[in-house]
């Protein structure tokens, strides 16, 4: 962090913020990901408090965000799939709009969209989930194994199609997409599909971002000048 405060420090005129990932180790063992161990939310939570303070403290700028095309979808990550899945991808929304810092949204987050959870080694295109597919089966581990931390870690689960609708290919191609569209398009999309009963296209209930940039954008600036997350907010209300 002390290096963050001369990069991304108000006065240092290097960088307008930056990226700290140290949260998105926490359901890692150490440093190794592929594995499958409990998120510890109590780390979770520190490390989030002790960047909002120690960067505030240092009058330096964050980027805020908990999804890339690097990590998993968080609401499979940190939220639940089931029963609590659009109020947990809310509040996990909410977190990330609630704090100082520039936040970031990435492609289907505002939707609550999950993780893949492919089946078959076919349906990876990631290098890295295929290399490590077979150094895990190499050490003894058994198939089933390997496909279960493939459905939590894979980078893979963030780089299915935009789910814009409920058709074949969630209204993302015509054709067939470089990788499959995840199976719930259907059920987690961005437009509602026309019916006698609602015949207009509407957006889903499930965006999970829509009102919090709308909270977001009318909240009072930060005591730093102008940040930077205001423009990104109201382009992000008027796409949701």
């Amino acid at each position: 962090m002390e290096n963050c405060f001369r990069y991304a420090g108000a006065d240092c005129g290097e960088l307008s913020m930056v990226f700290s990932f140290h949260h998105l180790k926490v359901d890692f063992m150490g440093n190794d990901k592929w594995v499958l161990v409990p998120t510890d939310f109590g780390k979770l939570k520190d490390i989030l408090f002790s960047w909002q303070e120690g960067m505030a403290a240092h009058n330096a700028w964050n980027a805020v965000f908990w999804c890339n095309h690097d990590q998993p979808r968080v609401v499979s990550r940190f939220g639940d799939e089931g029963a609590y899945w659009k109020e947990s991808a809310k509040m996990l929304a909410n977190i990330v709009h609630a704090m100082r810092g520039t936040p970031y949204v990435y492609q289907g987050e505002e939707l609550g969209m999950t993780n893949a959870n492919f089946t078959s080694l076919d349906q990876y295109r990631d290098v890295e989930s295929l290399n490590h597919f077979q150094i895990l089966r190499d050490k003894g581990m058994s198939e089933e194994s390997v496909y279960n931390i493939l459905k939590v870690h894979s980078r893979d689960n963030s780089r299915t199609p935009m789910q814009w609708d409920a058709t074949a290919q969630g209204g993302f191609t015509t054709g067939e997409p470089w990788i499959s569209v995840n199976p719930n398009t259907a059920t987690i999309t961005r437009w509602r599909t026309k019916t006698p009963s609602s015949p207009t296209i509407r957006p889903s209930s499930a965006c999970a971002t829509s009102t919090t940039c709308s909270l977001r954008g009318t909240s009072p600036p930060s005591p730093r000048a102008t940040p930077p997350c205001w423009p990104i907010s109201a382009s992000t209300r008027a796409r949701s």
